[in-house]
């Protein structure tokens, strides 16, 4: 929840690379079991081998930021 409030969002590879967390999902599902309201959004970017790849991006309802 602090990744999000300083930086607006988190991606699952952010969650990992960053954070050192592996199940995000059970955090995010965690959170919104506390009563946070989190809101899922599919972005769609191309990955480094020139693919289009679709992710999803937690962030705090209310607070967000563009990956």
């Amino acid at each position: 929840m602090d990744y999000m409030l300083v930086h607006g969002s988190v991606t699952g590879m952010q969650s990992i690379n960053e954070l050192g967390v592996m199940n995000y999902k059970g955090r995010i599902h965690d959170l919104r079991k506390m009563g946070y309201t989190i809101e899922t959004r599919f972005v769609s970017r191309m990955n480094r081998n020139g693919e289009m790849k679709t992710f999803a991006q937690y962030s705090l309802k209310g607070v967000g930021a563009d990956v």
